[in-house]
């Protein structure tokens, strides 16, 4: 039901058989993700929040769900709970470039002390096998926009 009623944007209306599926099963993960989904694609950005942040301890291993509980609270600006989510994520997944990526740009953007960290970051993801959108291309361009940023900063 989630697929159909996501597909048609009838996201009020899934959100209301999800809840009532979680009062027989308050434990599963997915359906909490699946109530985020909606309640995000709806508007809810704090609502989303909570029911993933109940997703997230059900499967920690599943870094899908991290990931995009992660992502939701760059999204809404909570940067330091985000960051916290991406590195944990990393111990999850540590050959994942995409989340080195995420990292290095939550570091960059919302951290600038931090932003030979993102350089690293960035570098770990250059040296590992691109996935999820990723090209060597973009991770070059992003390393070449910090470095500029060094230079800027130590000519002046």
């Amino acid at each position: 039901m989630f697929n159909i009623l996501s597909e048609r944007g009838e996201f009020e209306r899934c959100s209301e058989l999800l809840t009532e599926a979680l009062e027989v099963n308050p434990e599963n993960a997915y359906l909490w993700t699946n109530l985020g989904s909606c309640q995000l694609q709806s508007g809810n950005t704090d609502l989303a929040i909570t029911s993933l942040t109940k997703a997230v301890p059900l499967l920690p291993e599943d870094g899908r769900l991290r990931g995009g509980l992660a992502r939701v609270l760059e999204m809404a600006g909570r940067f330091d709970e985000a960051e916290i989510h991406f590195r944990k994520l990393l111990e999850i997944e540590p050959e994942n470039p995409v989340v080195h990526m995420w990292l290095a740009k939550v570091l960059n953007k919302h951290r600038p002390p931090g932003a030979e960290e993102a350089l690293k970051e960035a570098q770990i993801a250059l040296a590992l096998p691109v996935k999820g959108g990723l090209t060597k291309q973009g991770i070059e361009q992003f390393i070449n926009k910090l470095n500029s940023k060094r230079d800027e900063k130590t000519t002046k």
